[in-house]
């Protein structure tokens, strides 16, 4: 063993820092059930090493050093699993439970680290590189987790200039598992830190290192081969789970379940797909346009309401007050009903994504955000369907203007304008937002500027705000041509232990077993939100010109998950299929004006986003693309059909990747949407375009 003086007291400083964090965080470790106390030891016992290793280390010329090389060399990914898996809320025993799941995980960073070595030539580089990403990545996962109630995906990557817009919005918990992964990682760099090839190295053990280099590369590649390439390995179980991301994750381990999601990044095209198919198949099943005669073209509002619900979907429970008064009061001219999702907690854009272009996020890779993969050229769907029958269409989104690739899909939608948060305020009050991220500022700011307290409810733009900018809008608009708004808001976007500036009129859940807080504030939004949609319909409904305000939430919230098991009377943490699918159930309501069609009026039990743009034209007596007609059949047979799962007309569920009475009638609809998204090259124009 080597020491110094430097070298002791570095250590003993590192060590003496270390265990005061852990010391520090004592409490947390102890209300950690069942493991607290085992863990609050094992911390200290690791300070304990961080500092030993720091203070004495091997000799380089000591002879057995090479070996001593490869055990912290082969330690290393172990550090890294047990960091992401306590992160992940599990110990590697909780792992060895479920199948020796941490061996899998531990192949996998393995992987990484002799893909480092191979191309370093170093066992030190990828330690000391490596140990610290993994722990970046266990807690991002783990935060991720918190703020939207599922896991990080590889599909996510493509989302973090968005997630980061509203990731100051949170607050971040430090606690026991946080503690403990920086320990870990800590003494894996300390073991790394001076390892290195000794004095005098021999030319056969520079060979041996690049045989062993070449080995690991050997290794990758067929490691990548047989699993990128084949399906041997999914075969064996190596696949995510794509009912339940959160349970995959816990059951196998983060890093191995992240990894085997990669697979799903890239869209197939369909077995059996042939372009020159695709406009006969549609054609064949397409009903009819049906004649109507609406006594002009409606103006048409749509409000893609941010995380609105009524969650006695999942279940039946008492407030202190109706949270929904408006909109259980609205019957004339009036639908309204359930509408089915593919998102839950995030993920706005994947409703928007179905509801604008009739396609189904059912078709695409789990998790994968299409606006950020997908959407690549020129999109049909219902902007340029009314575009074509002469509507002024119009974005607004009180939020900043790129989230979610908007600025760019939008112009590929074929909107006439689109209207962000940049473009409400003043520049410079925008500015200081962007640069200082303080809602507190913005707020200030705001009601310094125009003297009032309700543009921000919370942190976000408020829904009467919002509501009164579309209002704005329609007054400001091209009175030559209909109207058309899409209108996604952003009052109830999480998290739900904000600040409750503004939210003076509360809901309160009664008789629960559980304390629920998040819940709370969110019915509270709620009822806010149904505040404001009355204001906009009062306004409309004296307006002489027809119109129609569909209005529709984007997804469930993530609130408390003991809440929610309780209402649903199931673990919702282990519910899969059909019970899985009321998670995904938001709200949805299409008023007009005017006396729409009586067969229209009341109330739909089911239907997914991918049809409710068909729905709309159809109760507008607007023309429809043949790609709507055909929508339109196939929601007779199947009505709900999303990532989480389809359900027919007789209500029985099933997923469109299993076997079931539909398979005919989904791959037309899976090739026409290929066809529709991806296939740019050989679209069916005339399926997806109104023809003169």
């Amino acid at each position: 063993m080597e020491y110094s003086k430097r070298s002791k007291i570095i250590g003993m400083i590192t060590a003496l820092a270390a265990a005061g964090f852990v010391l520090w965080e004592r409490e947390n470790f102890l209300e950690l059930q069942p493991h607290g106390r085992a863990l609050f030891a094992v911390s200290l016992l690791l300070c304990v090493l961080i500092g030993a290793a720091i203070a004495a280390h091997p000799s380089k010329d000591w002879k057995w050093y090479p070996l001593w090389q490869l055990a912290v060399f082969l330690m290393a990914p172990m550090g890294a699993v047990a960091a992401v898996e306590r992160l992940n809320g599990n110990l590697l025993s909780d792992l060895h439970a479920t199948g020796w799941m941490w061996v899998d995980n531990y192949c996998v960073a393995l992987l990484f680290f002799l893909l480092l070595f191979a191309l370093s030539g170093s066992v030190r580089i990828p330690v000391l590189l490596l140990n610290p990403v993994f722990l970046a990545f266990g807690l991002v996962n783990m935060y991720v987790k918190e703020f939207k109630g599922g896991p990080l995906v590889p599909m996510d990557v493509g989302s973090i200039a968005t997630a980061a817009t509203v990731a100051t919005g949170y607050r971040y918990n430090f606690g026991a598992e946080v503690c403990y992964a920086v320990i870990v990682t800590l003494l894996m760099l300390a073991l790394a830190f001076r390892l290195g090839m000794g004095k005098g190295v021999s030319r056969r053990a520079l060979r041996a290192r690049r045989v062993l280099r070449l080995l690991s590369i050997l290794v990758i590649a067929g490691t990548a081969g047989l699993f990128y390439g084949t399906d041997i390995l999914i075969h064996q179980g190596y696949k995510p789970d794509f009912f339940n991301q959160s349970r995959g994750y816990k059951n196998k381990g983060a890093i191995l379940e992240f990894m085997v999601n990669t697979r799903y990044l890239r869209q197939n095209k369909p077995s059996g797909y042939d372009a020159d198919e695709v406009e006969n198949a549609v054609r064949e099943q397409a009903p009819p346009q049906r004649e109507q005669t609406p006594p002009e073209k409606p103006n048409i509002i749509v409000v893609m309401n941010e995380s609105f619900s009524d969650l006695k979907v999942l279940g039946d429970f008492q407030t202190d007050i109706d949270y929904m008064p408006f909109l259980h009061s609205l019957k004339e001219n009036t639908i309204q009903g359930n509408t089915y999702v593919s998102v839950l907690g995030t993920g706005t854009s994947n409703t928007e994504f179905e509801f604008l272009t009739g396609n189904t996020m059912a078709f695409l890779p789990a998790g994968s955000n299409a606006y950020q993969l997908y959407v690549k050229g020129e999109q049909p769907g219902l902007v340029r369907t009314l575009e074509a029958q002469g509507y002024q269409t119009i974005a607004l989104h009180p939020y900043f203007r790129g989230n979610w690739n908007r600025v760019k899909v939008y112009d590929l939608m074929g909107f006439d304008k689109y209207i962000g948060l940049e473009d409400m305020f003043p520049k410079d009050i925008v500015k200081r937002y962007q640069e200082r991220m303080s809602p507190y500022t913005f707020r200030d700011d705001l009601k310094e500027k125009y003297g009032r307290d309700d543009i921000i409810l919370r942190q976000y733009v408020s829904d009467k705000y919002n509501y009164e900018e579309v209002i704005r809008q329609y007054n400001k608009r091209d009175k030559s041509r209909p109207f058309f708004m899409f209108n996604v808001t952003m009052q109830n976007h999480s998290p739900y232990n904000s600040t409750w500036y503004g939210l003076d009129d509360r809901v309160t859940v009664e008789g629960s077993a559980e304390p629920c807080p998040l819940t709370n504030q969110y019915l509270s939004l709620i009822r806010y939100s149904d505040k404001s949609l009355r204001k906009l319909v009062e306004y409309f409904a004296n307006v002489e010109e027809p119109t129609i305000i569909l209005f529709f939430g984007d997804h469930q919230p993530y609130v408390e998950n003991e809440f929610i098991s309780e209402i649903m009377g199931t673990d919702v943490t282990n519910a899969e299929g059909e019970q899985l699918q009321k998670r995904y159930i938001s709200h949805m309501m299409l008023w007009a004006n005017y006396d729409i069609p009586d067969e229209y009026e009341g109330t739909i039990d089911r239907i997914s986003v991918n049809y409710l743009s068909g729905l709309l034209l159809q109760v507008a007596g607007l023309r429809m693309t043949d790609y709507d007609r055909y929508l339109a059949g196939l929601r007779e047979k199947i009505p709900v059909i999303t990532a989480m799962g389809a359900l027919d007309a007789r209500g029985q569920y099933f997923h469109v990747d299993e076997d079931n009475p539909y398979e005919e009638e989904l791959s037309v609809y899976q090739n026409a949407a290929y066809n529709n998204l991806t296939d740019l090259k050989h679209r069916a124009d005339s399926l997806f375009y109104l023809n003169d």
